[in-house]
């Protein structure tokens, strides 16, 4: 006997039909054909995706739960394909690259996506987070965790690209304040599936200007793309502010021109130190926010009393001190991310930069051969 087929109510619109494909033959050839089609209908998806029609079950897409297919494009099929005025109703057309597609579909299929290089990687994950595959995009999310059993609490960190940093997942830290020399307690945190990290990230490719006039600040001049990423941070914590300076203390892993460095002092025998033309004497200029005209060192007491203990990270210059600048350009850089009265804090882990444009030029890499 013939399956008997129950059209959804989206099609049906008002009451159910219960038939067997034979019997609706025997009426009429015509309907028998609108019911084959939709039937298919219901069982793949014929997508234009860049110029290359894909058919896809929807089975495939209901592994990634709720996204673009099972959500809105499903309901347009399952709809209606006219307006009132309008005779014929465009085709699905996705205006997106076909390659990436064809990758991702492999991946739900359950191959392993063979990730040819960074720009590839990039581009998937664009598509991904376009089609709302939160699954894939979670997995192409370059990301690494570590535990860090030097630290008081003993806890994980994960380090990711700020660039792969998903705002929604981005925690409040643990401490309300800061309290000087506890850092772990003010660092953001960072869900990754159903565990909490201590939030690091990678930036690479901007330039910094370490100050000296007795003692030592970093100031930093991030790409465009950095800055909003770091505001948006900000504004998920309810900072005030991101703080312009990168707080580097021993702790810190510096390589510069491929040598290693525990301090910055050990940095002022570097060649490539100038006068500061922006500010010559550091208490006019260096520890003052832009945005709220407030000190940003730790040493901006109410009392005499207080000024004997920091309650912010301490850099802090002599007041009479004509300052000298090095200019570094940061290859790459591992920082943390904290929350201190009200301003979003860089504090470095690791770092590779280089002082000169002779060592950038040691740095440049040739061509293969042809």
């Amino acid at each position: 006997m013939a399956p008997r087929t129950t059209l959804p109510d989206t099609l049906q619109r008002k009451r159910p039909v219960l038939c067997t494909l034979t019997e609706v033959q025997r009426h009429s050839s015509s309907l028998y054909s609108i019911c084959v089609v939709i039937i298919v209908l219901l069982e793949f998806l014929y997508v234009n995706v860049g110029g290359r029609v894909f058919k896809v079950s929807w089975d495939l897409f209901r592994k990634e739960g709720i996204n673009f297919f099972t959500g809105p494009l499903m309901d347009n099929i399952f709809s209606p394909h006219y307006k009132p005025g309008v005779t014929v109703m465009s085709p699905v057309y996705i205006e997106r690259d076909p390659d990436l597609f064809a990758d991702i579909i492999s991946h739900l299929r359950g191959y392993t996506i063979q990730i040819k290089d960074e720009v590839h990687r990039r581009n998937l994950l664009k598509d991904a987070q376009y089609y709302v595959f939160r699954q894939l995009a979670d997995k192409l999310i370059t990301a690494d965790t570590a535990l860090d059993g030097f630290s008081d609490q003993n806890r994980a960190d994960v380090l990711l690209l700020l660039t792969d940093v998903r705002i929604p997942n981005v925690q409040l830290p643990r401490a309300k304040e800061w309290v000087h020399g506890q850092w772990s307690e003010c660092q953001l945190q960072y869900k990754k599936n159903t565990t909490v990290y201590a939030l690091l990230v990678q930036l690479s490719g901007f330039f910094v200007q370490v100050h000296y006039n007795g003692s030592f600040w970093v100031s930093m001049d991030l790409e465009k793309d950095s800055d909003q990423k770091l505001m948006k941070i900000a504004q998920a914590v309810k900072a005030a502010q991101v703080d312009p300076q990168l707080h580097i203390d021993d702790t810190c892993a510096l390589t510069i021109d491929d040598g290693s460095w525990s301090t910055l002092e050990g940095l002022l025998t570097c060649k490539g130190w100038e006068t500061c033309l922006q500010c010559p004497h550091t208490s006019q200029h260096a520890h003052m926010s832009p945005m709220s005209h407030t000190p940003l060192s730790p040493q901006h007491p109410k009392d005499s009393e207080a000024a004997q203990e920091n309650t912010r990270p301490p850099i802090v210059g002599h007041q009479h001190s004509p300052c000298k600048v090095l200019r570094l350009g940061v290859q790459r850089a591992m920082t943390g991310l904290y929350l201190v009265d009200q301003s979003l804090v860089m504090r470095g882990v690791r770092l590779e930069a280089i002082s000169s444009r002779r060592q950038l030029n040691m740095k440049r890499p040739f061509l293969p051969k042809e």
